[in-house]
């Protein structure tokens, strides 16, 4: 599941990393669509944004002039009067849509940290039915941003001010929007796919704690008591020891013969010597 975990978390990063030269398409810097035409053996171009467009001559050495849509005397010189309705209606619908599609992926990417193990916070069937569903709310906003938008796109193509004819197309902007839209979705159906895993990731690491909490260490242990000796008398303040071996499987190994002068030789492993009884 770990896998589908952290592509979910990557296709939302993404989607929001993309909405943000999507909003800045508004002016034209990121254009939504793009045309180009000769006109007077100048090469112009057109930079079309949400809210405006910006139009590039060849023969103004680099100079841009931005014309927004408002169907003032400046668009009306450019295009014709339906045109500059049409997009200032259709730019502003998409451009509230996107912003919408910015909310719920930044609201998506808030649900991930907090579900997070850092936070510990949410880890509930219904945390990844959550997200699930803001990542399908971002989706459907950028979905109806792509289809508003085709409808300033069509009244581009088809102005036709001053006999001047461009050809327009789709570009960076709204190929933006379209991969968003696909990642989002995406997005979404592994979220609803991981609600199982969400659940059970708390309970397991919680099982996981309480097994190795269980576990007695293989050591061996000691029991102390009062016996008597050969002679049945219990000396003052004398307690038997007896050192038993822990069970089978974990028993100590034998000491090997040493020399009292030299120690034991060979590996380092300490050995225990085990007497029967030992007199304290």
């Amino acid at each position: 599941m770990g896998i589908f975990l952290y592509s979910s978390i990557a296709l939302v990063a993404t989607s929001l990393i993309f909405t943000v030269p999507m909003l800045a398409g508004s002016l034209g810097t990121v254009a939504w669509s793009y045309g180009k035409k000769s006109v007077n053996s100048c090469d112009v171009e057109r930079y079309i944004g949400l809210t405006a467009f910006r139009t590039v001559s060849s023969c103004d050495h680099g100079a841009y002039s931005v014309i927004f849509y408002d169907p003032d005397d400046t668009c009306k010189r450019t295009l014709e009067g339906k045109t500059c309705d049409q997009c200032k209606d259709s730019g502003a619908a998409t451009l509230a849509f996107v912003v919408f599609a910015f909310l719920a992926l930044l609201t998506a990417a808030t649900l991930q940290a907090l579900r997070s193990q850092k936070f510990r916070f949410g880890m509930t069937p219904i945390n990844g039915v959550l997200i699930g569903i803001v990542n399908w709310t971002a989706c459907f906003c950028l979905f109806l941003s792509i289809c508003i938008w085709s409808e300033c796109q069509k009244a581009m193509k088809d102005d036709n001010k001053n006999n001047v004819s461009f050809d327009i197309e789709l570009n960076a902007g709204w190929a933006l929007a379209f991969l968003a839209f696909l990642f989002t979705g995406a997005a979404g159906a592994l979220e609803i796919f991981l609600v199982p895993a969400d659940y059970s990731m708390p309970k397991a690491r919680e099982e996981v704690a309480s097994h190795e909490g269980s576990k007695a260490p293989n050591e061996p242990y000691v029991e102390t008591n009062a016996q008597p000796h050969n002679d049945g008398a219990v000396e003052d303040g004398a307690v038997e020891v007896d050192v038993k071996a822990p069970a089978a499987g974990g028993a100590l190994p034998a000491a090997p013969d040493h020399d009292a002068n030299k120690g034991f030789e060979g590996d380092s492993t300490a050995y225990v010597k085990q007497p029967d009884r030992v007199q304290v």
